[in-house]
């Protein structure tokens, strides 16, 4: 066993012990209830908010050094020895002195955790976890962001103001803000692979449509002329979308727009039509990008057809940024002049957006001033700090090795849905795809995109109805459109994306079923016939939902959570501790010395049978040939209590189908478990810490 898994020097103990089991009894006695996306325990706490002068959130005691006085066992970090005073590392300061916050102003509210605070808000919350957590999320443009990233986003940064760039802040206090943008401009160069000297990047934008219209701020006058794919050929809103009885983006109010479109019969940009059309309306901005095109687009063409007519080039890769941080399809920073994305699709990032700019003057205008000033003072104020430090973490991922392998994955595991699909029969728009996605068009089997939507909606796989070429309405469109991008983050593999087509055609055949046997022939009718509690093919429709969820539940969520902790207390007597004993050797203690031991008691979502469980957990990857499922749990129950570790935890998880029970020593590195239904299922394995994105149970 590794050094660092072996348990305390007699020296270490005899120095410990009992700062140890002070830590364990004051975490216990302080510990939130704590609930993820499993379980439906009331949130409460064991320090219940009273009315105290007219309010129900009285003020809690802060140390000096601002830390709550007591430290939340959620907030631990997997302890380790420090050589500070010899404590363990829990992030509290070394000594404190209790000073209360004065109980006026209605400053109370701020100290409380969201679940005593709004308990209506966490409710809803802990609904979604559940519900991502079951579902097969195939929206293309969504992805689990991992769990720093969340840390990022919810982290102090959100309480600073800062308009202007780094340097040139029209506030003070902000040089941590701007060492903060700074680094993440340099990462997102970094990322793709740019020389900072050619290249700029303003990391500053809410989202991708504001990037967008931030660029067109920069580079146009009202009224100039812009080409971008037509959004029922797989473009965009903001790319100027409108139709001949109303300007429908706002792009399209203030500049005028003239799309370009597919060669329906191969479902591939019309190159040849972009060039004619370009010469005639002769554009000062062509846009390439599209937020449903399977397909790599042409950037030689269409850098020479820009400059045909002497109009800007800008890609927007909003989709496939992650893909192409990590050379998996073509490079568009080598044929245009200004690239924007947003941060959060295939990037992985948190939802936020980025403007790229060539430095050297382009058509007579400075791309990097221009886009500035469109940025602040032109179309915002302050930035989201809380966002820049997300995709700072985000950008440094972007440039691992791992994050290659993933993006390879999102190509290979589309290309695996897509051959199954047509396998399946189903017509794909340009027959196939080279990204993150595919486009079904259901035309051909009569029927569409929304009704499709709502009956795979009732069997937990999520994605959207989208229009194909040819459609006439962007409501009741004729395709559907499936994105690789969020499942394959959840380690989701080419086998499973097979299953996944075999899901959605499952799906086609219920609704093609219940179009049959609805009365009336709107889309309205449609949706209360397959909602009334008299549909008659939900037998079906909740046979799929429970195979689908037999699926999704056995792989994690990065940076969330999937069991509900509902009870913790430290248990001080040795007696009490050694109910279960531990299997193996002695760990390193004699019968007489105790380390204090934190239990936590958790209940479970309602999981099938696992044949491949997975750990949802960042921190922990248990090793052993036939594991249980005592050991997945106890993994999710320490990781969902924040216990490190360092710290001994004595498990105790109650099923409907019976209880499973395990008792781990920590980094001592031994685990009882108690198999499903009572039955006994001893094991010996080594409890891992690992700083794995996504650890699991390994056959």
């Amino acid at each position: 066993m590794k050094k660092w898994l072996d348990a305390p020097t007699p020296e270490t103990k005899k120095n410990h012990t009992e700062h140890r089991k002070a830590e364990a009894l004051h975490l216990a006695t302080d510990l939130n209830i704590m609930q993820s996306c499993g379980g439906s325990t009331m949130m409460t706490s064991i320090q219940q908010p009273v009315g105290t002068n007219q309010s129900i959130f009285p003020s809690k005691r802060l140390s000096v050094g601002g830390c709550p006085n007591h430290v939340r066992l959620s907030s631990l970090k997997p302890c380790r020895t420090s050589q500070l005073e010899g404590s363990l590392v829990t992030g509290r300061p070394p000594s404190s002195a209790s000073v209360p916050i004065p109980e006026n102003g209605g400053s109370g509210f701020v100290d409380y955790s969201l679940s005593e605070a709004d308990p209506e808000i966490h409710t809803i919350i802990n609904k979604e976890k559940n519900r991502q957590f079951r579902s097969l999320e195939l929206i293309a443009s969504e992805n689990f962001t991992s769990r720093a990233v969340m840390e990022a986003v919810g982290s102090c940064l959100t309480n600073k103001y800062s308009e202007g760039l780094p340097g040139k802040r029209y506030y003070g206090g902000n040089e941590y803000i701007d060492e903060l943008e700074v680094l993440c401009q340099e990462r997102a160069l970094a990322a793709f692979g740019l020389d900072g000297k050619k290249w700029g990047v303003n990391v500053q934008p809410l989202s991708g449509s504001p990037a967008n219209f931030e660029v067109y701020t920069a580079v146009l006058n009202p009224h100039d002329r812009i080409m971008g794919l037509d959004l029922p050929h797989g473009g965009h809103l903001s790319h100027g979308f409108m139709t001949a009885k109303r300007r429908v983006s706002g792009t399209s109010i203030y500049f005028e727009s003239m799309p370009y479109r597919l060669d329906e019969s191969t479902g591939l940009v019309d190159y040849d039509m972009l060039e004619k059309t370009a010469t005639l309306f002769r554009p000062k901005l062509i846009i390439a990008g599209a937020s449903a095109y399977p397909r790599d687009f042409d950037y030689p063409r269409m850098r020479k057809i820009a400059d045909s007519v002497g109009a800007f080039l800008m890609m927007d890769m909003a989709h496939i940024s992650g893909l192409v941080s990590a050379s998996v399809v073509a490079n568009p920073f080598e044929y245009c002049d200004i690239v924007t994305t947003t941060t959060h699709k295939s990037l992985r990032g948190p939802r936020g957006g980025m403007i790229f700019f060539k430095k050297d003057p382009v058509l007579g205008v400075e791309l990097e001033s221009a886009i500035n000033n469109a940025v602040f003072p032109g179309l915002q104020g302050g930035p989201h700090n809380h966002t820049i430090g997300g995709l700072a973490v985000c950008l440094k991922h972007a440039q691992s090795p791992e994050f290659k392998i993933y993006q390879n994955k999102v190509v290979s595991n589309c290309r695996a849905l897509a051959k199954r699909l047509t396998e399946l029969g189903y017509k794909l728009v340009s027959g196939g795809s080279d990204n993150h996605l595919v486009l079904v068009d259901l035309r051909p089997l009569g029927t569409d995109g929304a009704r499709v939507e709502k009956i795979l909606d009732l069997a937990s796989i999520t994605l959207n109805k989208n229009s194909v070429p040819g459609d006439k309405s962007a409501l009741v469109p004729g395709g559907i459109r499936i994105g690789s991008p969020a499942m394959t983050t959840r380690g989701f593999g080419e086998s499973e994306f097979v299953a996944i087509a075999d899901f959605i055609h499952e799906g086609v055949q219920i609704t093609l079923d219940a179009k049959k046997s609805v009365t009336g022939s709107k889309l309205q009718d449609f949706m209360k016939f397959v909602t009334s509690p008299s549909f008659p093919l939900m037998d079906r429709v909740l046979d799929l939902q429970g195979r689908v969820e037999a699926l999704t539940t056995q792989f994690p969520i990065p940076g969330l959570l999937c069991c509900c902790i509902i009870k913790t207390e430290a248990v001080t007597e040795k007696s009490e501790a050694d109910k279960i004993s531990p299997i193996g050797p002695s760990s390193g203690h004699s019968s007489q010395s105790f380390i204090p031991t934190v239990k936590i008691e958790f209940t479970l979502p309602p999981l099938p049978t696992i044949k491949r469980p997975y750990c949802p957990s960042n921190d922990l990857n248990v090793e052993n040939k036939e594991s249980d499922d005592g050991e997945l749990y106890s993994g999710v129950a320490r990781h969902a209590a924040g216990v490190g570790e360092g710290f001994p935890v004595i498990f105790s998880a109650d099923e409907d189908d019976g209880g499973v029970e395990s008792y781990g020593r920590g980094r001592l590195g031994f685990l009882l478990s108690m198999g499903r239904g009572g039955g006994p299922a001893v094991e010996e394995c080594s409890l891992v810490c690992r700083a794995k994105h996504e650890a699991r149970l390994m056959d």
